[in-house]
């Protein structure tokens, strides 16, 4: 019996590959704080999507021993082959309950110390593993600007955990950091989205690393680590905290590459992550591959999605082998490329009313659109695009290489945004070939 806690709406797919591999499944969703109720507008559509888990089991929350309660109940009929999550809400509690009824999982105290952000990187630190200069403060106001510790802008500031980039900022000035501490708060008061209760208060506070952005998707079975795809991560050319599209496989140049492919393996043995599914942000600049944070869940949005497009492979097989202790075959071969590009409004507002869906499905045939998750009205009321739980939607463009779905992908946005009426959040066209020689051959 697997038993899955909480899901992002489209990580829900794993529980139908855990049945189609023959296995009982179980899926708990928490009433609160959960990441599969705040991406679904019914109680209704959730549940059409987990029709196929053998067992629906709500419960009040994930910290109030409930959770354990329910599984210690299923380990009377069965044993408990493995207990997992695609929900970074849940990941501590799944790592809690991995422990006691001794399922592979990363253990807790190396999983706490690799999502909070200052924990991972005092490690890295006293391993002397390249990572950025930071300092943390539990109060923006009174932070210590003139202390000899103090970071300096440029600077990134972000809580020591959090989600999809929520109140964050990248400080240019003084004069930038000052408008952030004195909207933050207002910010975090207002925030609609409950999930934002989980996210830290204590901020990190880094030096700004110039460079390209890219993630890793790293496995580990048995504590060997390998790393079965890679992204080239577009980011707003308004703000480049919001990603708007990941390009896949990346155009990392073969050396940067397997730089990146040592360092996430000597950041992985530090931190003693030994097993799981990782997606892991890395800036390459000037001095090599730099950390920015660790995911221990599956990639997100419909990337995993695009990879089996890509590859053949469904990596949610991946994933639930690896927790088994199964042997995973890994392939990192493309013969083609795609983009997840999300689609999102960039100051917010109302769609045109003259929107007409099919103009919308005659888009979506013309780039050739294998999948994608937008949903789209007349005057529908359109939130500021802030991350993923504020889009319309995303879509998958595929293309013979990462550079040209890139491009394919600004053209996309370009006629959305002719049809939505609206502004669409999009990334700068000059900075899609900006990350070195593709290692796909048909790319040059």
């Amino acid at each position: 019996m697997i038993v899955f806690i909480d899901s992002t709406v489209m990580g829900l797919q794993a529980l139908r590959t855990a049945e189609q591999m023959g296995h009982d499944v179980v899926f708990i969703r928490p009433r609160s704080l959960s990441f599969a109720s705040a991406a679904v507008s019914t109680e209704r559509d959730l549940r059409e999507r987990v029709d196929f888990a053998g067992r629906y089991v709500e419960v009040a929350a994930l910290d109030t021993g409930e959770v354990r309660s329910v599984i210690s109940e299923l380990a009377r009929e069965a044993p408990i082959d493995a207990i997992l999550t695609t929900s970074e809400a849940a990941l501590l509690a799944v790592a809690g309950e991995a422990e006691h009824f001794g399922t592979r999982y990363p253990r807790y105290d190396s999983l706490r110390t690799a999502i909070y952000k200052d924990r991972m990187r005092r490690v890295l630190r006293q391993r002397g593993i390249r990572s950025t200069s930071y300092t943390t403060t539990t109060d923006l106001a009174r932070y210590p600007r003139g202390a000899p510790s103090a970071v300096r802008p440029p600077f990134v500031v972000k809580p020591v955990r959090g989600f999809g980039k929520q109140y964050s900022a990248v400080c240019q000035t003084w004069g930038d950091f000052d408008r952030f501490v004195a909207t933050v708060d207002e910010v975090r008061r207002t925030d609609p989205l409950e999930l934002g209760r989980l996210v830290s208060t204590d901020y990190l506070v880094e030096e700004y690393v110039d460079g390209s952005l890219h993630s890793a998707e790293v496995l580990v079975t048995d504590g060997r680590v390998r790393i079965f795809a890679t992204t080239n991560r577009h980011r707003a050319d308004y703000y480049e905290l919001l990603e708007i599209a990941a390009a896949m496989p990346s155009t990392m140049a073969d050396r940067t590459r397997a730089e990146a492919e040592e360092y996430v393996r000597e950041v992985f043995e530090a931190l003693g992550l030994d097993v799981g599914v990782y997606h892991v942000e890395l800036i390459v600049g000037r001095d090599g591959p730099v950390i920015v944070e660790i995911n221990a869940r599956m990639m997100g949005s419909v990337s995993p999605q695009m990879y089996q497009l890509l590859t053949g492979t469904d990596p949610f097989e991946l994933m639930i082998r690896a927790h088994l202790g199964e042997p995973v075959r890994v392939d990192p071969a493309f013969g083609s490329a795609g983009l997840t590009l999300a689609v999102g409004a960039r100051h917010g507002g109302v769609v045109s009313p003259h929107f007409d869906h099919r103009d919308l499905d005659a888009l979506l045939v013309e780039f050739d659109i294998p999948l994608h998750t937008l949903k789209v009205r007349a005057g529908q009321t359109a939130r500021k695009y802030e991350g993923n739980l504020s889009i319309f939607g995303h879509v998958i463009i595929p293309a013979r290489t990462s550079t040209e779905a890139s491009l394919r992908g600004l053209e996309f946005l370009a006629r959305a945004e002719e049809l939505l009426g609206l502004e669409i959040a999009k990334y700068d066209p000059r900075k899609v070939a900006d990350v070195g020689p593709s290692v796909l051959a048909t790319e040059g």
